[in-house]
C-alpha cells in the first residue's frame, strides 16, 4: 500500500509540475510569438498529451485507492467482528 501512495503522490506532482511548466513558460512564449512557433514546439512537444496522459493516471490512481481503501476498512471490520466473537 505504501508504495501506491507514493506513486499516486509522485503522479500528482508530476501533473503539477507540468501545469506549471505550461501556464508560466509554454503559453506566454506560444501568445507572445517572439519566440518562433517551431522552437516552443521543439522545447514543449506533446505537454498538453503527457498532461492529459498523467491526469489520467493520476484519475485512476484515485478511484483504484477508494476501492483499496474501502476493502482495507472492510477487512479491519470483519477483524474486529471476529475478535468480539471470540472474547464473547
Amino acid at each position: 500500500m505504501h508504495v501506491y501512495i507514493e506513486l499516486f503522490h509522485t503522479e500528482r506532482a508530476h501533473v503539477r509540475n507540468l501545469k506549471v511548466m505550461q501556464h508560466l513558460f509554454y503559453r506566454p512564449m506560444n501568445d507572445d510569438q517572439a519566440i518562433p512557433a517551431d522552437f516552443v514546439t521543439l522545447l514543449f512537444p506533446n505537454i498538453d498529451d503527457m498532461i492529459e496522459l498523467h491526469g489520467e493516471s493520476v484519475a485512476s490512481l484515485h478511484v483504484f485507492h477508494g476501492l483499496a481503501y474501502n476493502s482495507e476498512v472492510k477487512k479491519i471490520k470483519n477483524y474486529k467482528s471476529l475478535i468480539t466473537f471470540a472474547v464473547a
